[in-house]
Formats: C-alpha cells, structure tokens, sequence
C-alpha cells in the first residue's frame, strides 16, 4: 500500500466513523451542516478526479456520488430522529450502512487501481500536513473514539435485539396474517403463525423459499400486483380476493381481506413487501350459501306447482307470486300485481273472510290451514269461483319479528266439483234404482242391505231396515229342485267371496209364503283399492214367462204328435225364417239329429245345386209374408237324394205381421226322375262323388288311425329313455362327471321335446279328425274349465282373465276346450317380464259381411276377441304363426313345438269358422275368431 491508497483508507475510515457518530446523535455532531466537499475524504476524493481523470472510469465517480448522498442524508435528518426504535426485520436501522458497503467495494477498488498505476497524490492534503507523532496521536483518538462507539453500538444493538423480541411477539400474537416478501423471487423472509395457518404450511418449508414455490397455485393473479406494487411503491388492498387455493388436503376457492405494503429502502427502492391477510372464506362462503339458498328459495317458489305468493307489510304489498299463482289462480301478469296492495288488485276479498284471517295470522304468528275453502276471484277472464286447499304463513326475520306472510294455495275446486257430482250422480242412481221396474238391491261388504227399490220390496212382500237384514229379504230361498239355499251359500254371499256367479235361477218365498221363480244376477262392487266392498243385486221375476212356456210346450207337443203322424215332412220357422222345428218323420228321412241340423240349416241336406235357388226363394217369401213353395232334393239317410216339394204358409197375428211358418216337404221323387232322365245322370254322378268323398275320408281316417297308434308307439321307447337317465342319474349320480351329468340333463331335455312334439301332432291328427259331434256348447262353460286346467299357471303369473258375456253355439265341445286352452297358455307363455298379464275375452254378434278377410257364406257370426297384453308380434308375421312347426323365438326364449296355432287355425276351420291374429311388438297380441251363430 502506498501513500496514496493510505490517505484513500483513512480519509474513508474517518469519515466512515464520524457520519456514524452523526446517526447516532444527529444533535450532537458537528457534522450536521458540513458539506460533502469539506469533508476530508470529499477533499481527496475530489483532488484525485481533478488530477488523475482516467481513474472517473474505475469507480471514481460512482464513488464521489455516494459520498455526496450520505452527507445530504445526514443533513436532512431530523434532530429528534432514534434509530433504534425500528427493528431491522422490519426496516433497515442504518440507511447508510448499505452505502457504506457499496463504497467500500469502490474504495478496494480504486486503491487496487492506484496501486498498480503507482499513482501519487500530490503533497497538498490535510493528512501530510501532520507529523507523524501528530498521526499517530489522531489515530489513537480515532481509535479510542471508535472503540467506545463500538461499546455503545453493542448496547444499542442488544436493545434493539430486545425490542425486536418485542415486536416479533407481538406480530405472532396478532390476529391476522403478517408475512414480508423480500426480493423479485418474493422469498418469505418472515410469516407469523397465523398467516403459515392460512397457507396450511410448516415454517421450515415456507420462510427462506419463494412464495411461487410454495403457493404455485397464485402466482397467476398475485405476481402481477407485486409487480406493480415493486414498481410504483403504491400499496393494493385486496376485499373478498378471491384465490385457488391448495391447502388442508384439497384445491379450492379462497378469500382474503388483504394488504400488499412496501417497505421503501434508504435510497428509495423496495425490495420488500409486509402482506397483512385475513381469511375470510367461511364468510363468503356461508353468505353465498346464503344468497343460494334464498335463490333455491326464489326458484322453488316460482317453478312450484303450487300457487305462492309473499306478502310485505302491513298493507300486505305483493312482493312475488309464482307463475302457478297467477295462471291459475289470479289470472293476471306480474307485472300489473308485484309492488301493489293486495286489497287494492283484489277488491272482491274485502267482502269475503280471507282479510281477517291474513291479520290474525300476522297478528299471533301461528300459521292457518284450510281445506276447500271456497274463494271468489276476479281475474282478467271475470270473477271466479274456486274451493281451495290453503296455508297462510308468518315470515320471520332476524329479530323474530314478523316481516311478511307466505301464502300457498291449492286449486281442489276440480277434485270438490267431481265429488259433488258423484253425490248427485248417486243420488240419481237411487232415483234411478227406484224407478226400476224389476227387483234390485245393494249389499254393503258384509252382505247388509245397504238399498232396494219398491220392486223388489214388493217382490219379498216385505219392507226391509237397511243395514239389519242380511244378504237378502226373501223369506227362504230353494233351488229350482226343491232342495233349500243356505242364506251363507247363496249368489250374493258366493260374490263377496269373489266367487263368480253366473245368472241363476231360484225359488224365493215371500213374506206372504207364496212362492215366485227368479233370476238372480249378483254382481261385485269394487273399491277404488280392488277390493269388493259390496254388490249390486237384480231380480227378475219369470213366473209368468215360466208357466206360459209350460203351456206353450203342452200346445207344441200336441202339435209335434200330430205332425210326427203325418207321412209328409213337417217344419217351422220363427218369423225371420229361422227354422226351429223338424217333425220326428223329418229326423227318419236324412238320418240327423236337431243340433245336427241347427248347425248348418238347409245346407246340411239340400242338393247343392238347389241351395241357392231355394235361399233366394225362401228369403222372397220371408221379405214379403206371401207363401214359400219350391222343388229342391233332399239327401236321405242312406245318402240319396230325392225330390221334395216344399210349401210354407204364413201364419199372421191381428197386425198382419208374420208370427210362424208352417212348411211341408212331399217326396215327388218319382214323378221327378220320370219327367227328366238327365236328372238321373246328375244323381249318378253325384252317387260317385259321395264314394270316393267317402273313400277319401276312410283314408284319412286310417291315416289320422296310423298317426294316433305311430305316436303312442313313438312315445313308449322316449317314456323308457327318460326313466332310465333318471334312474342313472339318481343311483349312479356320484359316479358321474360334470361333463356326463350334462350329457345326460341335454338328453333328457331332447326326449322330453320329442314326446311333446309327439303329443301336439297327436292333438292335430285328432283335430283332422272327420268324426266331429256337434252340439249346444256354451262358452262361458268352456272358459271356465279352461281356466281349471291351467289354474297353476294362472297363479304362477299372477294373470287376470277377465270374460265378457259368451254365447251358446254349435260346436264341438273338447275342441273349443283345445281351441281356448292353446290361445290362454299362449298369451301366459309370451307375458312380458315385470308386467303383470291380462287376458281378456270378449265376444259380440257380427253379419257375414262384417267378417274380416273372408269369404263368408253364412249370414249370423260371433266374432270372439281374445287379447292380451304379451310380448306380442311382428304384424309381417301374422299368418306364418298359423303354421306347423312355426316359431319366432328360439326354445332358450320359450319351450314349445310351434304346433298350437295351427292346431287353433284347425279347429276354426273345422267349425266353418275364420281365425285372424294382430299384434304389435311389446303391446300386446289380439286373436280374432269368427264361428257361426
């Protein structure tokens, strides 16, 4: 170090130790008004710019105007100025000392510089004019004066420690979040416990690192307010700020009450920022819960079905009503009743009870409920009448005062209307019962007499109390044999058993102990739930008609000997020309019984070659009542057909109108055949004919024989197979592998389908069967065997069959039984999953023209409906169902042979009948019968 560099240090160390001083105790130094240039190292400083310029680039400037600012600094201090009062945490105590440092690094600088150089200062300095021992003596003051700066600046630093401690205590305690950010990175310098909760972090991993470290999460919407804050010194106050936020185990919006505050620098510059934050997220949550809540109140208001409204004030001010409210109720638009009086929109109410219960309701703050109050309201549409269901509500606020009323109505004048209507309809059902000719009465579901008109009072010839006499008023009651009815057996008690009761005939004794023949027609009453809670009785009395058919058989019966003794054919038909009468001679001629011959009438044995001459004849003579004559041949007994000649006279009440026709048929087959031997030809061949029909049908017959002896000969080595894999599977079973067990299960199966298919082609061998006995079959008996028979299946699905009114026709008995029983355990077989199955069977009277998709040649049908609410069809499918081995599931979906619709189509066809099927896919399948009357 040479001279020069040794003025350089001292000069800077003893105007290092004096500004120091001055900073200390402003007040004390004399300093205070010195100005830079007098200051010894200002004077060098300034000696060596003037005399060395090439040293202004290496620090020399910069050097000088860092000294010049600690002198304006020092200056401009107050007088009254402590420095310790502030911690260095918070603000640095010496503004200076970050100058000092700076110009130290200038001041190694330049003295390296001037070292190298051999720069000399020239002799004209303060520090050369002193001798040595003067020096010497200078330094040693200057070293006593710094060492006891260096005692006092220890006492002051272990003060400042303990006001630090201080004051760090009470940021720590304080209520809220503090935390400094120091630098562009905003590294935590400091965070007291409550801000490190907010942040839901650890001190170790949160100060000394950058705030983007540990929060990435902010850095998007926070970074841009430091910046501005570092760059324009002006702090930012944040309200509500809203924040993503990772902590406490999730990522999720926060808000914070906040203050961004910069810590300025001596020189001016920040490099520090305090934040001062306030979690405030459980309140702006929970207000905005609130606000949601009362807007998911708004809305449940509006969007309900049931008219709302809400009142304010005393004056009851419409505040809202919901859309329900005023379409239905009021009849208005919002606009015209929201912020309005309700008085003054609805003046008609001040005449009615509504006020007064509004002000008790907001007088007490007890709600009030009514049911089908009844309301007049005047709307845009006029005044209105309503009975309605309604609640009037207090609105209470935060000081459990009443602050308004809710009001919900409920529009009931629909459901009250109706109930009027029924009581008036029942009333006109009395009335109605009343006025009956023919005996009816109710039970109640015990049976009690519940109601009876005078019919049936006069009937019983007694007077019955409703509600004390039981399942009727009759005195006894007998079946038409004699034997006596118990009262617990009779129809209407069988009918509250909901067992069905078809129309029967009875004896009652009356009151008077006479004795009247009846017909009872019981009938169930149902509840709204199902179930029967009475029935609904009718008697009708058929004494009279009874003994009049009495004597109307005695006077047919004198009629039938006679005309069974005369050689000619006899008959009669009623006045639409249906015949309903054939002499005993008429059955010895053609060899056939009554129901033989109802079937098909005339067509059963004229020639065919007359049937159409003697319809157009017979139905001219039933047109205009003039007598019917016509020559047709009728088959004999023995096959041959002979000539009759046929006349029918009217027989005509006081009217004129035709009541009966009493024909006779005369054999004139002789005279015939004399008269023209081309007729003889016509019989012969017809005589051939019949043979070889009769052949043909004796080799059907002996087909359909081998068919019924082949299948039971088929089924006797299946019966064998299936009871040897049962009796392998039962005694060898745990000798079995899985594998041959399902061998053995797929074999049975198999034998099984055989014997059914075996079974059905049986079932439709005998179906082709010629050997067909025709008689009075009555449906509703029919139906009911049916049902027997497949009562387990009926109860498995848990069907109802429900049976409309059936006629009695011609008909082969156990086919129709086959017929219904095929179509009844199609429609269970292919019910619908989860959908309970309901068959119903209805039948009705139809023309020939009215039959559907036929050819119809008779004029009476009964067209039979039996629908059900299935899986249905593809209607493109309609005909195919009716054919032999037909199916349209795979036997995994149902078991089945495809056999049982062609066997139905069979069996109509066998009656002369048509069968037709509709149905459409998941709704349901309709088979449409028609067999004639």
């Amino acid at each position: 170090m040479n001279h020069s560099t040794i003025q350089i240090r001292l000069a800077f160390i003893f105007c290092k130790s004096l500004i120091r001083e001055a900073w200390q105790s402003p007040q004390k130094s004399e300093l205070l008004g010195q100005h830079p240039v007098s200051c010894q190292l200002g004077k060098i400083l300034l000696r060596i710019a003037d005399e060395n310029p090439e040293l202004q680039d290496h620090g020399l400037l910069e050097l000088i105007t860092l000294h010049n600012r600690l002198h304006e600094q020092l200056n401009n201090l107050p007088n009254t100025f402590n420095p310790g009062a502030i911690s260095d945490n918070l603000i640095q105590a010496n503004p200076h000392e970050s100058l000092f440092i700076r110009m130290e690094e200038l001041v190694v600088k330049l003295e390296e510089f001037i070292g190298e150089k051999e720069i000399e200062l020239s002799d004209h300095t303060d520090l050369t004019e002193y001798s040595a021992e003067q020096l010497k003596t200078f330094l040693l003051t200057i070293d006593q004066h710094l060492s006891a700066k260096v005692q006092e600046l220890e006492t002051h630093k272990r003060i400042s420690q303990l006001k630090d401690t201080g004051l760090r205590s009470i940021v720590e305690q304080a209520p809220f979040g503090i935390a400094i950010l120091s630098g562009t990175d905003m590294i935590v310098a400091m965070a007291n416990k409550v801000y490190l909760k907010i942040v839901d972090r650890k001190a170790t991993e949160f100060i000394g690192r950058s705030l983007y470290q540990s929060l990435p999460e902010v850095k998007e919407r926070i970074d841009p307010i430091l910046q501005q804050i570092s760059k324009t010194g002006v702090p930012f106050y944040g309200n509500e700020f809203e924040v993503m936020l990772s902590r406490f185990g999730k990522t999720a919006k926060s808000y914070f009450n906040f203050v961004y505050q910069p810590l300025f620098e001596a020189d001016g510059s920040i490099h520090r920022i305090m934040v001062v934050a306030v979690d405030v997220t459980q309140q702006v949550v929970a207000r905005h819960q609130l606000l949601e809540s009362e807007q998911q109140f708004r809305n449940m208001v509006t969007n309900s079905p049931i008219a709302m409204t809400i009142f304010r004030g005393n004056d009851w001010e419409i505040e809202m009503a919901n859309q329900t409210m005023l379409e239905k109720v009021w009849r208005r638009e919002l606009s015209t009743v929201q912020g309005r009086k309700l008085l003054e929109v609805f003046p008609e109410l001040n005449d009615q009870r509504f006020p007064a219960l509004l002000r008790r309701v907001e007088t007490t703050g007890e709600p009030h409920r009514e049911s089908e109050a009844m309301a007049f309201v005047e709307g845009d549409d006029g005044l209105k009448k309503f009975f309605l269901d309604f609640e009037y509500a207090p609105l209470f606020g935060k000081d459990q005062s009443i602050e308004g009323l809710m009001v919900s109505v409920y529009d009931v004048t629909e459901k009250v209307e109706a109930r009027n209507q029924i009581q008036d309809a029942e009333k006109k059902y009395r009335n109605l019962i009343d006025s009956l000719p023919i005996a009816v009465y109710t039970t109640d579901a015990n049976g009690f007499i519940d109601l009876y008109n005078q019919a049936a009072a006069e009937l019983w010839m007694y007077t019955p109390e409703t509600g004390k006499v039981r399942w009727g008023a009759s005195k006894a009651l007998y079946y038409t044999d004699g034997s006596k009815v118990e009262r617990e057996n009779s129809p209407v008690a069988k009918t509250l058993r909901n067992e069905k009761q078809p129309p029967t005939e009875l004896i009652i004794e009356r009151h008077d102990e006479s004795k009247r023949h009846v017909i009872v027609y019981p009938q169930a009453r149902y509840a709204a739930d199902g179930k029967i809670n009475g029935t609904l009785n009718v008697l009708i009395d058929i004494t009279d008609r009874i003994q009049a058919e009495k004597e109307l058989r005695l006077s047919e019966e004198r009629f039938r000997v006679l005309a069974d003794a005369m050689p000619q054919l006899i008959w009669t038909a009623d006045a639409s020309g249906s015949v309903n009468y054939y002499s005993q001679t008429f059955y010895d001629y053609c060899g056939l019984t009554y129901e033989e011959i109802k079937g098909g009438g005339w067509v059963v044995f004229i020639h065919p070659d007359d049937l159409a001459g003697n319809i157009e004849a017979w139905s001219e003579s039933i047109n205009t009542g003039k007598p019917y004559y016509f020559e047709h041949r009728f088959r004999r007994y023995d096959g041959e057909y002979r000539w009759q000649m046929t006349r029918a006279i009217p027989l005509k009440d006081e009217n004129g109108s035709v009541r009966l026709w009493v024909g006779t048929s005369t054999d004139i087959n002789d005279r015939k055949l004399f008269i023209d031997q081309l007729e003889l030809q016509v019989h012969q061949r017809t005589i051939e004919l019949k043979h070889a029909n009769e052949e043909l049908i004796r080799s059907n017959n002996e087909l359909s024989q081998f068919a019924y002896v082949a299948g039971h000969d088929l089924q006797e080595p299946l019966r064998k197979i299936q009871t040897f894999i049962s009796y392998i599977q039962r005694v060898d079973e745990a000798n079995l592998s899985a594998t041959g067990k399902n061998y053995f299960e797929r074999i049975h199966s198999s034998a099984w389908r055989m014997q059914q298919l075996i079974i059905d082609m049986l079932t439709f061998s005998q179906v082709n069967n010629n050997q067909r006995h025709f008689e009075s079959v009555d449906l509703s008996r029919v139906i009911a065997n049916v049902k027997a028979q497949i009562h387990e299946s009926i109860e498995d699905k848990k069907a109802k069959v429900v049976v409309g009114q059936l006629p009695v026709i011609r008909a082969v008995f156990f086919q129709m039984e086959q017929l219904f029983t095929n179509l009844l355990s199609n429609a269970l077989k292919f019910a619908r999953k989860d959908v309970t199955p309901v068959i119903e069977i209805s039948a009705t009277a139809v023309d020939a023209k009215d039959v559907a998709g036929s050819d119809a040649v008779l004029k009476q049908y009964v067209k039979i409906e039996v629908k059900d609410n299935g899986i249905g069809f593809d209607p493109q499918f309609k005909q195919k169902i009716f054919q032999v081995f037909q199916r349209l599931h795979t036997r995994e979906e149902f078991e089945g042979t495809g056999i049982g619709l062609a066997i139905c189509k069979k069996i109509v066809e066998n009656h002369e009948g048509f069968i037709h099927a509709e149905g459409k896919p998941d709704e349901g399948s309709i088979f449409t019968i028609y067999l004639p009357s």
